[in-house]
């Protein structure tokens, strides 16, 4: 039926077409280099032609876009932090472990957004933590004690392509950012000296290359991983960064589903001359909601 409907309005486009070249002085040439070139008239060719484009190239009025689709997810992410610094003096090793986070954290934000389309696939993260803590100084009774506040967000962002599909299995390869802003500000409190403060804050973009497996594991069971690799050093980026995440989806509802898994992200960075390391591990669980 649609080819039909093409043969017919290339017809008469071609119609309209003819006549147009009537009123042109070289419509007898066309017409006679057509006729001993092709063996058919004008029209004919016109015709072929443009039925040949209607072929090829649908009309957007007839051919179904695909919709977008969203999902927005929020999660817990249960991390132990392992932080080493490299200094002139020696290197300064810390870990933060997931019981002590917890203790410490004062806010947390973790959401993920998705958009897809077709083949492609826009990716959004962010996770915000800020953590207070109040300890003995390793001063003895030069302070009376010490705290500290910290605060690092993170933002990755992808693009993502899906360059492989079949039965129900994809890879997804694209290219994105991640921007991290981190501030500690540091107070000793008066003991035998007065009180005294010091803030420390460092911010840049990574760029980084990103890929994503996807699997349908049953009607309700998914999985994915998410694997990303940056940075190069490139203007006021990290020297390296990485980040792995493995989830198991479950669907709760047609809406809905259930997240569980494994994050982990690594930071190598050189700054004013010293360089450190900075890594997050552990669980993470949450849920989606799709529309």
């Amino acid at each position: 039926m649609n080819k039909i409907c093409y043969k017919y309005f290339a017809k008469n486009i071609a119609r309209g077409v003819g006549f147009m070249l009537c009123l042109c002085k070289g419509k007898r040439f066309l017409s006679f280099f057509c006729q001993w070139f092709f063996g058919c008239s004008l029209s004919k060719i016109v015709s072929a032609f443009l039925l040949f484009l209607c072929l090829v190239c649908p009309f957007p009025a007839l051919a179904q876009p695909a919709s977008w689709d969203f999902e927005v997810s929020s999660y817990i992410w249960l991390p132990e932090s392992t932080t080493g610094i490299t200094t002139e003096a020696g290197t300064v090793d810390s870990v933060l472990s997931v019981s002590d986070a917890l203790d410490q954290l004062d806010v947390g934000v973790m959401l993920t957004g998705v958009a897809r389309r077709d083949k492609w696939s826009f990716v959004g993260d962010v996770f915000y933590l800020n953590l207070e803590a109040e300890e003995d100084t390793p001063f003895g009774a030069l302070y009376s004690s010490i705290e500290s506040e910290t605060t690092l967000a993170v933002f990755s962002g992808y693009a993502l392509y899906q360059v492989y599909h079949r039965s129900n299995f994809g890879i997804d390869l694209g290219a994105g950012a991640r921007a991290v802003d981190s501030d500690v500000e540091i107070t000793l409190n008066s003991g035998k000296l007065p009180s005294d403060s010091e803030n420390i804050s460092d911010d840049w973009v990574d760029p980084v290359l990103a890929a994503r497996l996807s699997g349908q594991l049953s009607e309700k069971w998914s999985a994915s991983l998410t694997v990303d690799a940056g940075g190069f050093g490139a203007t006021n980026a990290s020297d390296s960064t990485w980040q792995g995440v493995a989830l198991v989806a479950y669907q709760l509802a047609e809406s809905w589903r259930l997240r569980g898994g494994y994050r982990h992200l690594y930071i190598d960075r050189k700054d004013d001359g010293g360089e450190f390391d900075f890594e997050m591990a552990g669980v993470l669980f949450g849920v989606g909601y799709r529309f």
